[in-house]
């Protein structure tokens, strides 16, 4: 079955899905994650399989690392 992302975003920006290239929730939730540090408008990622909600991840925990304070994100 697919996975999904559903990237909900504040203000007028309309909500954005797409469809996750993942064999697992683990993968899905890491594609997700990625994906939604690419919208800036971001408020939280929902990961989707068939029925079920596999997580739901606010924009602020989805996005930490990525700005490369830590060291570990990309610093671009």
């Amino acid at each position: 079955m697919v996975y999904f992302c559903l990237i909900e975003t504040g203000g007028p920006t309309a909500s954005h899905l797409e469809v996750l290239d993942a064999e697992c929730a683990q993968a899905a939730t890491s594609e997700a994650r990625r994906l939604m540090a690419r919208h800036a408008s971001a408020v939280m990622v929902h990961v989707i399989h068939g029925d079920e909600t596999v997580a739901s991840i606010p924009a602020a925990i989805a996005t930490a690392g990525f700005d490369g304070a830590d060291g570990s994100g990309s610093g671009v």
